[in-house]
């Protein structure tokens, strides 16, 4: 018994501070990741939470730090911005990864790799473009939220909310690149000056439209109404507000329960998309409060036509225009017949360029707000 408790006492002294650890202020926990590329290198810049805090009540500027590396690949950059902090990066929280807009022309799965291997990482980081460079967008400092990603997170939420882009998750883009394309549409950001304190230098950071990638660079940009439009026949925008002009008033309308659905087909030797939309609507504006059936009918039609002239920017600008397949219309085609994708698989890219589009939208107003 005495040999028993000897060996343990000694396994106990043994084991004694053997685990390897880091401490807390030595860690750099990353909360967003910019990449660029110049002058055939890379550069990473990656805000991180300042875990030694401050006593300044400018709480956005002292929760958060910068870290920034160069190198041959994002790997290397990485490894640098590391090395140059003196701290072990953690992404195991990362939020955001922004592609700036010179490395959209390198190999998306090449530079999202990283966020795909290393061990910490999360399958639910978002993923966008930037107008410029990523390090521009990260360089905005805001003044609401605990760190400055947190603002950006807010600004996804609400553009997916109101119908305008919908968030893409690195599982997303890496399984779009699956299909015969190669294709992804992502939300484009954009650094603009304005006349409010909501960071430090009177910046903020908009959703200004969308980056289509095409074998896995990107092929365009492509507007705001576009990139709605892409949500809506992806069947992913769910709710979508409406901006209108009626009888000389600007009036809103929420369109919800949007239900898409695309149906392939082929017409004289071209493949038809035959795009069935559908949707209910409430009134948003003071003005049309009340139930009255005219005024709904014509609200609605209003409404039917934006929504569909949404639509038919997105076919056009990201699909006519390049032979995308980011509405994953393959999918569609297969679903419907293999027997049909083996008739237009051959050259995709061209058949998409040929193809065309058939819209029937509806929106029907069911809910009039508070009535008066």
């Amino acid at each position: 018994m005495k040999r028993l408790i000897c060996l343990t006492v000694l396994v106990s002294l043994l084991l004694t501070g053997c685990v390897p650890h880091t401490e807390l202020n030595e860690r750099a926990i990353i909360e967003a990741v910019g990449i660029d590329f110049d002058n055939g290198q890379y550069t990473v810049t990656m805000q991180y939470y300042n875990t030694l805090g401050s006593e300044s009540d400018d709480i956005s500027e002292t929760n958060v730090l910068t870290a920034k590396g160069t190198g041959s690949s994002v790997y290397n950059a990485i490894a640098d911005a590391g090395f140059s902090d003196g701290k072990t990066l953690m992404f195991g929280v990362n939020q955001l990864i922004i592609i700036g807009e010179n490395a959209a022309s390198k190999d998306i799965k090449e530079l999202l790799g990283f966020a795909t291997t290393y061990y910490q990482s999360h399958s639910d980081v978002k993923i966008a473009a930037s107008e410029g460079t990523a390090e521009n967008i990260l360089s905005v400092k805001f003044k609401e939220g605990l760190i400055s990603t947190q603002k950006l997170k807010f600004l996804f939420s609400n553009a997916e909310e109101t119908g305008f882009s919908a968030n893409r998750n690195i599982i997303e883009v890496m399984s779009a690149m699956s299909g015969s394309t190669e294709s992804v549409c992502l939300p484009l950001l954009k650094a603009v000056y304005t006349n409010s304190d909501v960071s430090e230098d009177g910046r903020t950071v908009e959703i200004c439209g969308g980056v289509v990638y095409k074998n896995k660079v990107m092929a365009d940009k492509i507007s705001l109404e576009a990139m709605s439009g892409v949500e809506l026949l992806s069947n992913k925008g769910k709710e979508s507000v409406i901006s209108l002009v009626y009888d000389g008033k600007e009036i809103s309308v929420n369109a919800y329960g949007i239900r898409t659905e695309i149906t392939p087909y082929i017409d004289d030797g071209q493949l038809v998309f035959s795009v069935k939309t559908r949707a209910n609507g409430e009134f948003l504006s003071a003005d049309l409060n009340g139930n009255n059936a005219a005024l709904a009918e014509e609200i609605g039609r209003l409404s039917s036509e934006r929504l569909e002239s949404r639509m038919k920017r997105a076919a056009e600008e990201a699909v006519l225009n390049h032979g995308t397949d980011v509405l994953m219309l393959e999918a569609a085609v297969r679903n419907k017949s293999y027997g049909l994708w083996l008739e237009v698989k051959d050259g995709w890219e061209e058949t998409l360029k040929n193809s065309r589009f058939e819209f029937d939208t509806r929106v029907e107003i069911d809910r009039y707000g508070i009535e008066q």
